[in-house]
């Protein structure tokens, strides 16, 4: 019976593609299926998406930060911008070593010519050299921290990203940015 159940199940969730969610019910057990796209929708609170990071910790050294940046929740005027997962929450713990990552452009940055930005933790362009065509195309962009232990970044005190704006303001643009850390001591 529970594999009837659960064969009713999965014709449920492909039928009900197109909508919402779909409810079975057998011998009084009730199953509600929802597509995919509506709990990944589900996730964002107040427009942002919530904090997807697998962080790292000295029992579990290895973990993975992810940062957004959006124009249109973030702005883009000439200075710094923090690239937070909450409002004024500092989380990359003193001594956490950035090994290696990319950059998911999914919007191109704007204007392509006279706006330079990079992104950094402890010092300028650390995790990426300003340059005004480094993020003005969509796709995957490499970071300066790539696997080997010379480019890897150790942050000397509690940080954030950051992306650094020059020249001229950002536009347009949407990118997200994924860390492969450890943690230190």
């Amino acid at each position: 019976m529970k594999k009837l159940f659960a064969v009713f199940a999965v014709l449920a969730l492909i039928a009900g593609v197109s909508q919402a969610q779909t409810t079975i019910t057998n011998d009084g057990q009730v199953i509600t299926v929802y597509r995919l796209q509506d709990t990944r929708d589900s996730v964002a609170t107040d427009g942002k998406v919530q904090d997807v990071s697998d962080y790292p910790s000295l029992s579990k050294p290895h973990g993975t930060i992810v940062r957004h940046y959006d124009f249109d929740e973030d702005g883009g005027a000439v200075g710094t911008i923090s690239l937070e997962y909450a409002s004024g929450v500092t989380d990359l713990e003193d001594n956490l070593v950035i090994v290696g990552g990319f950059i998911d452009v999914s919007e191109a940055i704007t204007p392509a010519t006279g706006c330079t930005h990079g992104l950094y933790v402890n010092t300028s362009d650390d995790l990426l050299t300003g340059a005004t065509n480094a993020l003005t195309s969509t796709g995957i962009k490499a970071i300066t921290p790539d696997w080997t232990a010379g480019n890897a970044v150790k942050l000397t005190a509690d940080r954030e990203v950051t992306l650094e704006i020059s020249g001229t303001a950002i536009t347009a643009g949407a990118f997200t940015l994924y860390l492969d850390v450890y943690q230190s001591h």
